[in-house]
């Protein structure tokens, strides 16, 4: 498995011209505000520049069957609208096709228990190429 993310960014879906709530959405300070968990050994993440006028990305590199997670908290509104959007390139590390990550977002409550609320999108393989993907969620 192959992926970059170029960007990750979270905005209230009302404010279009907000901060964003991420730190370092785009990786430019590498992995700074984000946590690195793997799941499953055989993957790693580094940071390299990304598509021309788009700044770094984090490259995830993983052998079959392996699993890093790459997340941030932030503090978000119950029954908000917010936007996730990001740009992303997927391939193997040989055969073509499939799932190659995802994009996907965990809710906790007050006391921080986590919220069973699915929100999440694929990253396919893009076949050598940017594509742009988000998330509209309201929040539970």
């Amino acid at each position: 498995m192959h992926l970059r993310v170029l960007a990750l960014l979270a905005l209230p879906a009302s404010v279009c011209l907000a901060q964003p709530l991420v730190t370092n959405p785009g990786f430019e300070q590498g992995s700074e505000g984000w946590r690195a968990w793997v799941a499953r050994k055989g993957s790693a993440v580094s940071f390299l520049p990304g598509e021309e006028g788009h700044g770094q990305c984090a490259r995830i590199l993983g052998e079959a069957g392996s699993r890093l997670v790459l997340s941030q908290a932030v503090p978000v509104s119950a029954q908000a609208h917010y936007k996730v959007s990001y740009r992303y390139w997927a391939g193997p590390n040989g055969a073509g096709g499939g799932t190659m990550g995802f994009c996907r977002l965990a809710f906790r409550d007050a006391n921080g228990r986590f919220v069973d609320y699915p929100a999440e999108a694929q990253f396919l393989d893009t076949f050598d190429r940017w594509e742009a993907g988000g998330l509209l969620v309201k929040t539970p």
